[in-house]
């Protein structure tokens, strides 16, 4: 495999729970890879679901099929010759979904021992901490969405008690 840009390409996959400092940590770490002279973009939750998929929900179908476009977009930016680093932070507590991405985006454009997955996370007790600033910030979470969150921290802990 010829390698340019001294690297190959990579993907970084940062999963957790909203506010678990996914896109904070992908940031420091690209900031780190550019003053490196690394070539590295971020692909971040927020950002694709303003754009991209600003037409879906968050049901199971609309969340797999948002990371699915994300895969299409990884798969755009590992077909040409520069080789890239793509930090992509996403809550994705799924991995189902996660290996659906996966399963995309390592065909032929990339080495997948350069796969990475890291799981952003914090003391379950600071996600009340988390839901109280929502609360004073946004007003009461409606349950819809309170719920979808409470699903995701079981996801990610499976044996704790948070309901």
């Amino acid at each position: 495999m010829k390698i340019i840009n001294r690297h190959k390409t990579a993907v970084v996959w940062f999963t957790g729970l909203s506010g678990s400092g996914k896109t904070s940590l992908a940031n420091k770490v690209k900031e780190e890879l550019i003053r490196l002279n690394y070539s590295v973009t971020h692909l971040d939750g927020d950002v694709i679901r303003n754009g991209l998929s600003k037409n879906l929900s968050f049901s199971d179908d609309d969340r797999k099929e948002n990371l699915r476009r994300v895969a299409e977009v990884i798969k755009i930016l590992t077909n040409g010759s520069e080789k890239i680093i793509i930090l992509a932070s996403f809550i994705s507590p799924r991995r189902k979904d996660r290996n659906m991405v996966r399963g995309m985006v390592n065909a032929d454009n990339f080495d997948p021992d350069m796969d990475f997955e890291i799981l952003a996370n914090k003391p379950i007790k600071q996600y009340q901490i988390y839901k109280e600033k929502l609360i004073k910030t946004k007003g009461t979470p409606d349950k819809n969405s309170w719920d979808i969150f409470i699903d995701e921290l079981l996801l990610f802990y499976p044996d704790q008690s948070v309901r």
